[in-house]
């Protein structure tokens, strides 16, 4: 993995997870994946089936192939004021002092 990676992607934190239960020598795993750490999961009951024994999907993301319209859309709902606009009581604080 990168250092400082310039973008965050799934596939990039599929990898990392892949990495830890590989270099930890763990038997086989039981994996929880919410959002895009379900991504994560998933991926890695695919690619090494071996290395997972149960998994659960809680809003698993990052199934959805990718064009201009969904990129635009993930990246308005990343940034602080829209957040804070769509979510005022709730997420939008995850932000607070931010920008």
């Amino acid at each position: 993995m990168p250092q400082h990676p310039e973008i965050l992607a799934a596939d990039l934190l599929a990898d990392a997870l892949a990495d830890v239960v590989c270099d930890l020598a763990l038997p086989p795993v039981t994996l929880i994946g919410n959002s895009v750490g379900g991504f994560a999961a998933a991926r890695l009951a695919i690619t090494d089936p071996g290395r997972v024994d149960k998994l659960i999907l809680v809003q698993a993301g990052g199934f959805t192939p990718l064009n201009a319209a969904i990129r635009g859309f993930s990246r308005a709902m990343g940034t602080p004021t829209v957040l804070r606009t769509v979510f005022p009581t709730n997420r939008g604080r995850l932000y607070e002092g931010s920008e």
